[in-house]
């Protein structure tokens, strides 16, 4: 699927108040890691009863780049959609049957059984904080997260309601209607980023599987390389994540004040509010 312009995408907001000070921290970053959270569910999650009852589970991944954003750089082979949209969505890749996107797709609203045979999808909480050495700032983002997948220009229920999402949160920098935007370029481009090492982890057993389980030696592959940017299995288990940000925090330690931003979202505007830390 490709995006051609029609007033829909005009509908824009302007670029958050925080966006240059976080790109600048992490940009400053030796690494770009950060821990990511989100909820929990027990098996007997579908339980109204016990929905109270989630449990927070916290990892650390490596920030890639905003939305739509992903970076020009010689080491990526993967072909690449023009400069036609930026955002301030913070995105990560991680692969699909781990529990963390079984966790973001139950806090969407699907059904715990169904996860397994879900792709894109979500829309459930989650948190990234980044600890920003050199500045001596945190950095903390609340909101929703989507799990992009190989169906993301699909018509399936999932992909189509996080395209409506991010598109929300799109804003357009350049026209071009010579070389409409690609959500399946993006995914690759995405794709692309990681090294042929971390693309062959996506090939590896299920993760959580036990080691002493028997695996399928002949499908599955440990310590592989992956060149092939549309190699069959990596692609069926790679996934983007897109945090879509409804509240920041920046606690600055050297200035001795905490920033906090609130979306407005009906406004598409942020608010700014200076704290004692």
């Amino acid at each position: 699927m490709v995006l051609r312009w029609t007033e829909d995408y005009e509908k824009h907001r302007g670029e958050a108040p925080w966006r240059s000070a976080f790109l600048e921290d992490v940009t400053a970053m030796e690494g770009r890691e950060f821990a990511f959270s989100s909820l929990h569910s027990p098996p007997d999650g579908n339980n109204s009863e016990v929905s109270c009852c989630r449990d927070p589970r916290v990892r650390f991944t490596v920030f890639r780049s905003f939305w739509a954003e992903v970076p020009d750089d010689a080491s990526n082979p993967a072909p690449r959609n023009k400069s036609t949209f930026s955002s301030d969505m913070p995105t990560f890749t991680t692969d699909g049957r781990t529990a963390k996107v079984a966790e973001i797709l139950a806090g969407g609203g699907k059904p715990s059984d169904d996860h397994h045979e879900q792709v894109s999808g979500g829309g459930g909480t989650g948190e990234a904080v980044w600890w920003a050495r050199e500045s001596n700032r945190q950095w903390r983002i609340r909101g929703r997260a989507f799990v992009l997948g190989n169906d993301i220009a699909g018509d399936t229920d999932g992909a189509r309601s996080v395209r409506t999402a991010l598109l929300s949160r799109m804003r357009i920098v350049e026209k071009d209607e010579k070389h409409p935007w690609s959500w399946d370029t993006e995914m690759t481009a995405a794709f692309g980023q990681l090294s042929p090492g971390q693309r062959g982890r996506f090939l590896a057993p299920p993760p959580g599987q036990a080691t002493d389980i028997p695996w399928d030696h002949d499908k599955y592959k440990l310590w592989a390389e992956v060149h092939d940017l549309h190699d069959p299995l990596a692609r069926e288990n790679f996934r983007v994540v897109v945090i879509v940000p409804e509240e920041v925090e920046m606690l600055d330690m050297k200035g001795g004040r905490l920033h906090y931003y609130k979306l407005d979202d009906g406004a598409q505007t942020w608010s700014h509010e200076e704290c004692w830390p």
